[in-house]
């Protein structure tokens, strides 16, 4: 690349093609990031083969050229043959209203290139340095000398890059490059020139370009730096209570430092899976089978990933393995796996010679729900591996505990020319998941400034600092609820209001294509395949709100999609996508969009569980919506109401309506009021666009409207003091923490 499409640094083209052309080997850059926006000359730099692209210099989409020298001649073979089009080098036809396109888009952007470049220059570095001194601890990606202003690249520590993302869902941003948009591993470019792997997790790319604003730049910061600094602080909060100023000098301060440590509590943890199997079928003469057990996991596309395998058990039908196995764990995800058992007689590491005992197919969060899970093992589907089960535990790896410690420093060096010196304690630690003693003292200990004993043999010490108090508690995590036995409560409502068009039109956001989907179907999939894994009867209800219902044709704002009132309840996410599609054709659509009436009815539950005093239920509601909420008071109310309940609401907007009102119930940007001044206890609206995610994977929609869910469920048993329902085991520790 001429210019590197994730970190911006401009590559020494020149040299390259030097060295390229003394040892006569073809040269090819792809230009696609620098055509236009640096200057370019083919000759100069040697030069044989270079790839542009349309859209990169704002021209059309889907068309682009290759530059290939003519003097000295490079020829090129086509690898398929056909009209002879572009003399034979890639045969077609040429769309030519495309290729007009792009001529005209190099013609102004060889123009405007130096004005155009000036300007993304002041922008970059007001974007870099309002970040970079509101925030510690960032850093710029890539060599600042040798850069390409409009395309930044930024690790914040202590924050995944993901999250982030989420956090900033109405700024177009990315955690690497388009090519790698669907991949979840650190940017290879970043591990490739040295990058910690934590700050490539980290890491988030802004593109500046022509029609780029201050304006815009400056509220990318103000959220940018909002959303760290709220990441951070459920990372890694650190607290300080100063005593009352008018200190005499011995005793200059004391404070008292909240650490807590514990995993994100919607972002990633390590859980360590352990396994046993019971009645496995023999495949040996005169003997047991040599099990062990291969974990894989799904990664798309119908293919699967081995994340480990056991050791082998000899001789053995019912193995218990000793040796456990860890994965990631996201809640916003469906993470499908699968178990495979096989008797193995060698010590290679192919299983294709070895007997295959029977395997298993579940997701993580079943398991996690379940704390145990047992399945039979199948040796194809529908064919039972005799007798055979699989019986699979989880355990968090973590180290959740809170420390409080009490502070006081004496006597500490005078630093200032006028006045006493302000001194700080800094506590440091690796942020790669796993905790590192980094310093160990007395409870109290000198202070020594080693130039200062050098030069003065009657120095004793700077100060002296004392821990007067330490206490260590217990911060719980959501996986520590949902394995201690805390439910779920999934519940949907649907917006059948008159502005989502005939649902018999192709123009309706109701109509049902060939394939038997809508947007609000696709939405409804995407959460509710999630959510399912975290409720054991696997019962929802479902509701619609804003149409004529039979008999008496009567406007509702909370009817069941089965039309059954005292039992709302659909089998499973199909169940409720059958009850849409039969509830469709016998409803009027009408008006308006009232949001209050489905909240308050999950409310009422959500209120019935919270009077147990226990942490065993949550409730999410997922609305399913067109346009702009009518009754905005009551939903405020209601909102704010269910703020001190055990709850969640996900709204998804579908089509292309004006959203604000549900931005503003979401309330990122501080708590949500009422018209009496009432302000929510926490903030429990996610609202999302569906728009943002048509052409993206169906997941991308669970992740991101799911992903504060296990914040807010965790901060709303912390606020009540309710630990998990269930005693929990000790917590498993990695091998690089402390006992």
């Amino acid at each position: 690349m001429t210019v590197n499409n994730e970190i911006g640094v401009k590559q020494p083209i020149a040299e390259i093609g030097r060295i390229c052309s003394s040892r006569k080997v073809y040269f090819h850059t792809d230009a696609a990031q620098a055509v236009g926006k640096i200057p370019l000359d083919v000759n100069d730099m040697k030069i044989d083969l270079m790839s542009i692209s349309g859209h990169k210099i704002y021209g059309p989409k889907g068309v682009g050229a290759v530059y290939i020298r003519r003097r000295p001649r490079v020829r090129v073979e086509a690898l398929q043959s056909g009209g002879g089009q572009e003399r034979g080098m890639r045969s077609g036809t040429v769309p030519t209203p495309l290729v007009v396109g792009l001529g005209a888009a190099c013609e102004v952007a060889q123009q405007e290139m130096e004005y155009d470049h000036k300007r993304i220059s002041k922008l970059a570095e007001r974007l870099i340095q309002n970040i970079m001194k509101s925030l510690p601890d960032v850093v710029m990606n890539g060599d600042p000398e040798h850069h390409y202003p409009g395309c930044i690249n930024l690790s914040f520590a202590y924050v995944e890059g993901e999250s982030l993302l989420m956090a900033l869902k109405d700024v177009a941003l990315s955690s690497g490059s388009a090519c790698t948009s669907a991949s979840l591993e650190p940017s290879y470019v970043l591990r490739a020139i040295g990058t910690d792997e934590d700050l490539a997790h980290s890491s988030i790319r802004f593109g500046i370009g022509r029609f780029t604003t201050e304006e815009e730049v400056d509220y990318t910061v103000e959220k940018c730096i909002q959303h760290v600094k709220r990441l951070r602080e459920m990372s890694l909060k650190v607290g300080f209570n100063w005593l009352p100023t008018g200190l005499t000098w011995p005793l200059l301060l004391v404070k008292k430092i909240h650490l807590l440590f514990y995993q994100m509590a919607h972002c990633m943890t390590l859980v360590q899976l352990s396994i046993s199997c019971d009645h496995l079928i023999t495949m040996d003469i005169g003997s047991k089978s040599d099990p062990l057990c291969v974990l894989l996991q799904d990664v798309g596309g119908g293919n699967w990933a081995e994340l480990g395998r056991t050791e082998r058990v000899q001789n053995c039908s019912s193995p218990q393995f000793s040796k456990t196995l860890q994965l990631e764990y996201h809640f916003e995800t469906v993470q499908k796996l699968r178990f495979g058992i096989y008797d193995t007689d060698n010590k290679t590491p192919e299983l294709g010679d070895d007997d295959f005992l029977g395997g298993a197919e579940c997701s993580l969060g079943q398991i996690v729900s379940s704390q145990v899970l047992t399945l039979p093992l199948m040796l194809e589907p529908g064919k039972p591996a005799g007798r055979g089960t699989i019986t699979v535990s989880a355990q968090e790896l973590k180290d959740n505990r809170v420390v409080t410690m009490e502070i006081e420093a004496r006597n500490l060096d005078k630093k200032d020319f006028l006045g006493k010196s302000d001194p700080f304690l800094e506590f440091f630690r690796q942020g790669d998941g796993k905790w590192h003693l980094v310093y160990r003292s007395e409870a109290e200990f000198e202070c020594i400034h080693p130039e200062k004993q050098q030069k003065k043999k009657s120095y004793k010490n700077s100060g002296t600092i004392c821990v007067k108090i330490c206490q260590v508690e217990t911060e719980y995590s959501f996986l520590d609820y949902v394995m201690g036995g805390c439910q779920i409560n999934f519940t949907v409502g649907v917006d059948f209001t008159g502005s989502n068009g005939d649902p018999s039109s192709p123009d309706s956001l109701h109509y049902l294509s060939p394939t038997g989907v809508n947007e609000y179907l696709t939405a409804l999939w995407s959460v509710g395949t999630v959510v399912q894994d975290y409720d054991s009867d696997k019962l929802f209800p479902a509701f619609g709100f804003g149409a004529q219902v039979p008999p008496d044709w009567q406007v509702s704002h909370e009817f069941a999609l089965n039309f059954n009132p005292s039992n709302p309840y659909c089998a499973g996410i199909q169940g409720i996508v059958d009850a849409y599609r039969q509830a469709l054709p016998q409803v009027r659509l009408y008006g308006p969009t009232n949001f209050a009436p489905i909240i308050n009815h999950v409310a009422r539950f959500a209120a019935q569980a919270a009077h147990q005093g226990t942490a065993s239920q949550y409730f999410v509601l997922l609305l399913l919506t067109d346009g702009a909420v009518t009754d905005v008071e009551a939903t405020r109310e209601a909102v704010v109401r269910a703020s001190n309940l055990p709850m969640s609401v996900i709204i998804v907007g579908v089509g292309g309506a004006d959203f604000e009102a549900m931005e503003q119930l979401d309330a990122d940007g501080g708590p949500l009021h009422t018209r009496s001044g009432q302000a929510a206890a926490r903030d429990i609206v996610q609202f999302v666009p569906y728009r943002q995610f048509q052409n993206a994977p169906r997941e991308a929609l669970a992740q991101t409207v799911l992903a504060e869910v296990p914040t807010q469920l965790v901060s709303y048993f912390r606020a009540q003091g309710w630990a998990p329902l269930k005693p929990l085991p000790p917590s498993a520790k990695g091998p690089a923490q402390a006992p």
